[in-house]
């Protein structure tokens, strides 16, 4: 397992993993339980994120409920301009939220009158 340090931001570094598998850069390595390269990348090992697989009305959710935990209210010492945009993108997902609810009970309503 090779190590090489990528300059991120000014001094600070972050290291960055060869995959054994198919020698791709990566931040991180998951320990897989095979016997010919135990170690490998997201790609290699063939893992997905649990996110990728929600339906749109739970993603919808999901990034709704994690913005409204933030609040509607301005933070102390919080910018103006970072006050509207934290606001407009809870707008939008709160706008997403209702749509895919509204798309998901008209779907049930088709459903039942069939």
């Amino acid at each position: 397992m090779v190590v090489r340090f990528l300059a991120a931001f000014g001094r600070r570094c972050r290291p960055q993993f060869e995959c054994p598998a198919c020698a791709r850069g990566c931040a991180r390595l998951y320990n897989v339980p095979e016997a010919f390269h135990p170690w490998r990348c997201l790609r290699c090992a063939g893992l997905e994120y649990r996110a990728k697989h929600l339906k749109p009305i739970e993603r919808a959710e999901r990034a709704f409920a994690r913005l409204a935990l933030e609040g509607r209210e301005r933070k102390p010492r919080e910018r103006r301009k970072h006050y509207y945009r934290r606001f407009a993108r809870l707008i939008a997902a709160e706008k997403r939220f209702t749509d895919a609810v509204a798309a998901y009970l008209e779907l049930e309503k088709r459903r039942g009158t069939s």
